[in-house]
């Protein structure tokens, strides 16, 4: 059996992971995906999330929810503030980081924020167009634990997955090539199509056309981290520091 903790960065389609053997609730309880169909289940493996009690780092947690209530009304998206499950490696506990493995998806960096844009519009059909979505939230990069907020959550990826030093402590698949590299991660020799989920119907639409060189530089400046660790470009997944 492999068994590994997932690391749940926001945005990068991670919400596939709980469709993913993953649901401890009987069968006719577990949750359906959009088309459904039921989760997809692999004997060989055992997936967690980092919401798990003996992850958890307790006066993290307790410094967190002390925190996050003077900030929550400084956020303008209100639903869905903050969540525990959105931890970074760093965030749980040392004996958690000795004695397990991590996993992660990334995702291009100018797809990930063209998804929590249209995330967002979906909520607020009012809301600025992308460079006044831009302009808005970056104001919010150096709130304390905002990396656990889905809409908010503009930390970089490369964050999540590494220590104090900046050393990679995760393995990371990407969101662009999830099928193949999932497969390959836990040697499953037959390829099963995993579904999308948790997906707007602007899906189809290809993030670049939003762009302009505008803001295509502001997303750069902010996602520099990820862009050099990463190995990122505007057009396609990366392509250092992964499996």
């Amino acid at each position: 059996m492999i068994i590994r903790h997932f690391i749940h960065i926001p945005k990068t389609g991670g919400s596939v992971v709980d469709y993913i053997n993953h649901d401890p609730r009987p069968p006719k309880k577990r949750n359906k995906n959009p088309n459904n169909s039921d989760p997809i289940y692999f004997p060989e493996i055992d997936i967690h999330k980092t919401d798990s009690p003996d992850l958890d780092d307790p006066d993290y947690k307790t410094h967190m929810k002390e925190a996050v209530e003077g900030i929550e009304k400084s956020i303008p998206f209100k639903r869905n503030i903050f969540h525990i499950e959105h931890s970074r490696w760093i965030d749980l506990n040392q004996q958690a980081q000795d004695t397990n493995e991590f996993f992660a998806l990334v995702r291009n960096p100018w797809a990930r924020l063209v998804s929590r844009f249209r995330f967002m519009r979906r909520k607020n059909p009012y809301a600025p167009d992308l460079v006044g979505f831009i302009d808005e939230y970056r104001r919010y990069l150096d709130l304390p634990y905002i990396h656990h907020h889905p809409i908010s959550s503009w930390t970089n990826q490369k964050d999540y997955v590494t220590d104090q030093q900046g050393n990679l402590k995760v393995d990371i698949l990407r969101t662009e090539t999830l099928n193949p590299d999932f497969h390959r991660y836990f040697s499953i020799p037959e390829p099963i199509q995993i579904p999308k989920v948790n997906v707007g119907n602007t899906l189809q639409e290809d993030y670049r056309t939003l762009y302009v060189e505008k803001t295509i530089t502001a997303v750069s400046e902010i996602y520099a981290d990820d862009i050099k660790f990463f190995g990122f470009n505007f057009e396609g997944p990366a392509t250092k520091n992964i499996i």
